[in-house]
């Protein structure tokens, strides 16, 4: 007898999760990635030859389990087994996903990585999609994906439409079970009746009146990524003496419960949020003109659990979601070792392809990752806004490029580093943008966004934002402007900075703030603090 750790594993995204832009049918996929660990151990609870079995991690599209089996045979017909019912109808929608299963012994502390690597080679042998089956009454596509034959009746408003059992089967639980996942996640009990945004239009629907007409329509995807998360684990593993399950099941039992306490506090300031401002209902929540409920709570979560997150909101409560974010994890740790994140946040019209706003999202976050020494990982934030539908597609750097203009042979590295914001001063990031802004009590001691964009505009003109002759000038004409407006409390433009993990050049950082300017701060009364008073 021997023991094994069986590794189980969601993958290829572009065809199971990423292949519509329909937000049910996404967050069915997601879901059923999540609770697809059930299915597992159902299957393995039904197969013979096999005994001892326990849960090492579950989260996101991962999980593992270990168990005692007589030989390697018997080890391979477990997975064998549990490859079968995932695809069975059984395991329902869990069949339409791709999953990689594979064992390894457990007898020493890399059986984790020697199950990863066979899910990988695994991963290149079979299908990248799930092959529907053949329909010969099929005359056309399903009317989400545009690509699966439609042999069903999708059920969509508007009349019968044609659906791909795969598409349809997901969409449906994502309606059915969003609910219960925010209640076996946070423990909390919701109500009854709740109402969730079908799409990413529901999400900005009935927008609060005071905003501006440019915000009113968008929506910010964020993605946040836990650093070096995999190699804390593996020093965990190396603590271990041998026991490298427990260690691996100690991890992520920590972290899974740090994030469910995230979940509640995030749950908690939308109910707060909705309860608090009696005129303001719908910043939080969707309210039409009657005040009738059409969303109860505007936000969604696209991926969930392991060490990557992605939640979808309005725009207007982005900035405020991003800086309690990082207050809410900032004393993380397991076993006394801190935890960080580096995030990105990507805002831009609810029309834009999701897959397209993540995929830039998690770039961003990756420009955080890399700026890092390995030997000082903190917290770390990246944000881009984007007023276009189409978003860039000459890549992050070479757009941003574009847009501020590079220094030294035109290193985008050095600019990607220098839009990086520490992720515990957020806040004060916003809390100074809304001070250039005359944010609350006095906005006519304010510096008027409009002349912001008029010395831009001219630092353009005169060289560009890492120019140190146009930053002398434009400190002049921003002296100019504030003599002769007769501000009681002018703003000085010289002295005027924004957090960074390293200085940036005074006319980067007004670019920064004026990209910034309508999120920081959005309305007139502040929302609702992110963190209980004592949190």
């Amino acid at each position: 007898m021997g023991s094994y750790l069986l590794r189980v594993e969601a993958v290829n995204f572009a065809a199971t999760l990423d292949d519509t832009a329909n937000l049910s049918t996404i967050r069915g996929s997601s879901l059923a990635m999540l609770r697809a660990e059930r299915f597992v151990r159902k299957a393995l609870d039904k197969t013979t030859g096999i005994s001892a079995i326990n849960r090492v991690f579950a989260g996101a599209s991962q999980s593992a389990f270990t168990f005692t089996a007589a030989n390697d045979t018997d080890a391979e017909t477990a997975a064998k087994d549990v490859r079968a019912y995932l695809n069975s109808f059984a395991a329902n929608p869990c069949q339409h996903l791709s999953f990689v299963v594979d064992a390894a012994p457990a007898d020493g502390g890399d059986a984790l990585d020697v199950a990863t690597a066979r899910n990988r080679s695994r991963q290149f042998r079979q299908w990248t999609v799930v092959l529907p089956e053949f329909a010969a009454g099929a005359r056309g596509p399903d009317t989400l994906d545009k690509t699966r034959p439609a042999t069903r009746n999708h059920g969509l408003p508007g009349g019968s439409k044609p659906g791909a059992p795969s598409v349809i089967d997901r969409r449906e639980y994502g309606q059915n079970q969003r609910q219960a996942f925010l209640e076996d996640e946070t423990g909390l009990k919701l109500g009854t009746g709740l109402r969730f945004a079908d799409s990413f239009a529901d999400l900005v629907a009935h927008p609060p009146s005071e905003l501006p007409v440019s915000l009113k329509s968008k929506m910010a995807v964020f993605y946040a990524d836990g650093n070096k998360f995999g190699g804390i684990r593996d020093k965990l593993i190396g603590q271990a003496n041998g026991d490298s399950a427990k260690a691996i099941g100690d991890f992520s039992g920590d972290l899974v419960s740090k994030q469910r306490d995230l979940l509640r506090t995030i749950m908690g300031w939308f109910r707060r949020g909705i309860t608090a401002d009696k005129e303001q209902l719908n910043r939080f929540g969707a309210f039409n003109a009657d005040r009738e409920h059409v969303v109860d709570y505007r936000i969604e979560t696209l991926l969930w659990g392991g060490d990557e997150i992605v939640f979808v909101m309005p725009c207007w409560l982005a900035m405020d979601f991003l800086a309690g974010f990082f207050a809410a994890t900032k004393n993380w740790k397991i076993k006394n070792t801190p935890l960080t994140f580096s995030a990105g946040l990507v805002i831009c019209h609810h029309k834009v392809p999701i897959r397209q706003a993540r995929h830039l999202a998690k770039e961003l976050a990756e420009t955080c990752k890399s700026a890092m020494d390995p030997s000082k990982l903190n917290n770390a934030a990246s944000i881009a806004v984007f007023e276009s539908l189409s978003l860039p597609e000459t890549g992050l750097g070479g757009y941003r490029a574009g847009l501020y203009g590079t220094c030294d042979g035109n290193d985008e590295t050095k600019l990607a580093r220098s839009l990086i914001l520490p992720g515990e001063k957020i806040g004060a990031l916003i809390n100074q943008i809304g001070e250039l802004k005359g944010h609350q009590g006095a906005p006519e001691d304010g510096f008027p966004r409009s002349q912001l964009y008029k010395l831009l505009r001219m630092a353009r003109t005169q060289g560009g934002f890492f120019n140190p002759k146009a930053t002398s000038q434009i400190r002049d004409a921003a002296r100019v402007y504030a003599a002769n407006a007769g501000s009681s409390n002018p703003i000085d433009i010289a002295t005027f900075a924004l957090p960074g993990i390293e200085p940036r050049p005074t006319l980067l950082t007004l670019a920064l703030a004026a990209e910034l300017w309508s999120y920081a701060k959005p309305f007139d009364m502040d929302l609702p603090r992110f963190l209980e008073a004592g949190a």
